[in-house]
């Protein structure tokens, strides 16, 4: 008790205390910050690539549904199927583009940029393949049409390896982030 007794040693102690506090305190803000951080790259992975991820499987999924729709309509014999087909093309007509266009305005990059373009280009050019099979289809023509589709098979593969492209590209940038998401949870 002597001991404590003593100003400078009291105030020793005293300075002790506060300086442990100010460690107590300066450990918590950093904890808090590397929260900040883990939260940060994991909500990065939930707003951004989760999203372009769920966008680019509903293109793939519309592209391989226009065109084993356009397969049905070739060999469809019956008025109501085909009266059901094409209200089925006019439903995709309209969500094509905007399926398109959603995942367009999600780019941040000029290489993913150009490949979604030569992808672009390359679905325009399989519905051009695309046209002779519907042409010969509403005339009734129906071995015409199916001769039809054989020729646009290419033009649709083509399609498919450029939209893989851009699949690549995502996956590589999600990927990134959850590296990062998890890199950041380790050091916390």
């Amino acid at each position: 008790m002597k001991l404590l007794s003593s100003p400078r040693i009291a105030f020793r102690l005293l300075m002790m205390a506060a300086a442990a506090m100010v460690l107590i305190v300066a450990m918590r803000a950093l904890n808090f910050q590397q929260l900040k951080v883990v939260y940060s790259a994991a909500s990065d992975t939930q707003s951004v690539w989760m999203p372009r991820t769920v966008k680019l499987d509903q293109i793939l999924f519309t592209m391989l549904r226009y065109h084993t729709t356009t397969i049905r309509k070739a060999i469809a014999v019956d008025p109501t199927e085909i009266k059901s087909l094409d209200g089925e093309f006019v439903e995709m007509d309209a969500a094509i583009p905007a399926s398109l266009d959603g995942y367009k305005a999600t780019i941040t990059s000029d290489a993913e940029r150009a490949l979604w373009t030569a992808y672009q280009s390359k679905w325009n050019a399989y519905l051009e393949a695309r046209a002779p099979i519907v042409q010969e289809a509403a005339k009734g023509n129906r071995a015409a049409a199916v001769a039809a589709i054989a020729p646009a098979r290419p033009s649709l593969v083509d399609a498919f390896e450029a939209i893989s492209a851009v699949i690549n590209v995502n996956n590589a940038g999600a990927s990134a982030s959850a590296l990062q998401a998890g890199q950041a949870y380790d050091t916390a």
